[in-house]
């Protein structure tokens, strides 16, 4: 009367689909440890036991754990995802364009203290430049500026006939990288200088997964 599949896997980073679906209750996972398994010897944990970081939780502890290579290794869940409220003082939407690869815009908002808060995300692939302008359409609102990646002038342009304020994004890789690791950073009051809203399943899976 029904179909079932059965898989094992070693844990990977927490956004993988598999760790996301089984959170999601949409599957039932077993979780096993080597304590479990009457084959294993000491020998072998001992050789486990000499793993480091990222490779160890998940080979040693079973969990689902960031890459040892993550760019973003301050991002913690259950520091950097929660919900905000405004009053913002600004509001900016970023995007970045694709078409085999998503287009991606976010919405980002700016507190009195310069608190940045991730608040929307839309994503969209293989879609038509009247397409990509509906999607940031979806997030621009009352945003003082549309920040759009320099290679795309043709959906700035779009854009703009839009009456949308765009301006060209600056694409220096490692430069924003460093930017937002000193966002992730805990300040003197131990919260970060940027959030994200729990909605942005995308934007935070790319957290957890963007690796060097």
């Amino acid at each position: 009367p029904y179909k079932q599949a059965i898989a094992d896997c070693n844990p990977a980073h927490p956004g993988h689909w598999l760790n996301e679906r089984a959170n999601a209750g949409m599957m039932r996972r077993l979780l096993s440890r080597h304590a479990d398994n009457p084959t294993v010897t000491a020998e072998y944990l001992a050789t486990l036991d000499r793993l480091t970081g990222a490779r160890r939780l998940r080979l040693r502890d079973g969990k689902w754990a960031g890459s040892e290579g993550i760019v973003y290794d301050r991002w913690d869940r259950a520091v950097h995802v929660k919900r905000r409220e405004g009053p913002w003082a600004r509001i900016i939407v970023g995007v970045d364009y694709g078409y085999t690869n998503p287009t991606a815009a976010l919405r980002v908002c700016i507190d009195g203290d310069g608190r940045a808060h991730v608040e929307g995300e839309r994503y969209g692939k293989g879609l038509s430049e009247s397409g990509q302008v509906d999607l940031v359409r979806e997030v621009a609102g009352s945003a003082e500026c549309v920040c759009v990646d320099p290679s795309a002038a043709g959906l700035r342009a779009a854009l703009h006939s839009h009456d949308m304020p765009v301006i060209e994004a600056d694409n220096d890789v490692v430069a924003g990288i460093n930017r937002v690791h000193d966002l992730l950073a805990a300040c003197g009051d131990g919260l970060p200088r940027l959030t994200v809203d729990p909605s942005c399943t995308n934007l935070i899976r790319e957290f957890e997964s963007y690796e060097w």
